[in-house]
């Protein structure tokens, strides 16, 4: 049941993604045509205090006009493995350097449309120190139970796919081990 590519044609290579067309032929044999977004990949991870507590960020986002409620997250760089860029991506927005992290789940938030994979961790063991952020980013570190998280979610505070899929996955999985 997989499709065949014909051909190919890159129509925007961006500093974050491309945007790629491609004509392919469907196991019965129809032609047709599949817009993507391609892109180098994320990780995103939940960090979690001695206490409890969650370490989320918030930011502006272009994209949605608001202020975001979101879980640490960011692109991985060309070579670099979804451990090393949650370590990097983690200290960066966060200021948190992690003994203990764990790999939960890979997903596709949009596979209708984007070959964007994101790889969920979370964090524990964490010892404070200094932000990094990327120069085109103004984070707040925020912290809150995992309670008030799911809460924010039911309230349309938490928006963002990744950040909902990752608090309710994480939840479920702590309530069920």
């Amino acid at each position: 049941m997989t499709e065949t590519t014909l051909s190919e044609k890159k129509i925007y290579k961006g500093r974050i993604l491309d945007l790629v067309v491609k004509t392919v032929r469907m196991p019965n044999g129809n032609i047709a045509t599949r817009e993507m977004v391609t892109h180098g990949g994320v990780i995103a991870v939940i960090p979690f205090l001695e206490d409890g507590r969650m370490v989320m960020v918030k930011q502006f986002r272009k994209t949605a006009e608001k202020v975001t409620l979101e879980i640490p997250a960011g692109r991985m760089d060309p070579g670099e493995t979804p451990l090393q860029a949650t370590r990097r991506e983690l200290k960066e927005e966060t200021g948190y350097v992690a003994k203990k992290i764990k790999k939960y789940i890979t997903f596709y938030p949009a596979i209708g449309y984007s070959n964007e994979e994101i790889h969920l961790f979370t964090a524990s063991a964490l010892a404070p120190g200094e932000t990094d952020p990327d120069e085109d980013e103004l984070i707040e570190v925020v912290r809150l139970s995992l309670r008030q998280a799911l809460k924010k979610i039911d309230q349309g505070e938490i928006i963002d796919s990744k950040s909902i899929l990752g608090l309710l996955y994480v939840a479920q999985h702590r309530i069920s081990s």
